[in-house]
């Protein structure tokens, strides 16, 4: 079966034109390798608009996108603009990925993820419990960097009382051995509240958060600040699958 590569430009100003040559010249490139492209250019007042336009159209196609890269914005007013963009993907499935990158930091040496897990300690089967914990992408994606870093990867729980320890790494532990998390990959619980909890974790290059189902721009901003490393924030489309 011939694949077909679609390019979407969104343009939001005057350099529409500059935009469209950008883009046959991607075109181009991909078609010397013999995959089939076609371009387009949306003109549009914010950016926003055009990606939930994007988003929509392009469930119709035969490979539909199942996850949205975001980068965190600076300023809060942008942020309102992503918004309803956060809103359209959680109604058509999309799974998010927001990069908050640390203004110093950046990637640092690129060697320590830290993935934040939500204990769901609900009696109900793990399956369950890990789509109610919504991080499936957020276990795949810190699996597939700590492979490509050749890095340390620490799995992090925060938990109200210390009555939930064991149970909390019964979880864990569960999810290392269907997850096929790999045995060097260290655990650490927390007694205490979230925000509080993060200068007892080793120092991370990127740390992989949950995202919240109305993510808040303060919170983004702080958990940058707190834990002095870039962060990535995600929410499952609900086709992901770590136990897969």
């Amino acid at each position: 079966m011939k694949m077909v590569l679609q390019l979407l430009g969104i343009s939001m100003n005057s350099h529409e034109r500059d935009l469209s040559l950008q883009l046959q010249e991607l075109a181009s490139s991909f078609r010397h390798h013999k995959l089939l492209t076609t371009i387009s250019v949306m003109r549009v007042e914010q950016e926003s608009e055009g990606i939930i336009a994007a988003l929509q159209a392009l469930q119709s196609a035969f490979f539909r996108p199942n996850i949205l890269f975001l980068r965190f914005p600076n300023e809060p007013s942008d942020w309102e603009q992503l918004l309803p963009v956060f809103k359209e993907a959680k109604q058509l499935k999309v799974g998010v990925m927001l990069l908050g990158l640390h203004p110093s930091a950046g990637l640092g040496r690129m060697e320590v993820i830290n993935l934040w897990i939500r204990p769901q300690l609900d009696d109900l089967p793990i399956m369950e419990r890990l789509e109610k914990g919504n991080t499936d992408l957020a276990i795949l994606m810190s699996l597939r960097l700590a492979k490509a870093w050749k890095g340390e990867l620490n799995i992090i729980s925060v938990i109200d009382k210390e009555e939930d320890r064991q149970e909390t790494e019964n979880y864990i532990n569960s999810l290392k051995d269907l997850c096929r998390i790999p045995r060097t990959a260290k655990s650490l619980i927390i007694v205490g509240k979230f925000p509080d909890c993060i200068k007892q974790t080793p120092q991370g290059d990127i740390d992989f958060i949950g995202l919240q189902s109305i993510p808040d721009f303060q919170f983004v901003h702080q958990m940058i600040d707190i834990t002095g490393s870039s962060c990535l924030f995600m929410s499952d489309s609900g086709s992901e699958s770590a136990l897969a």
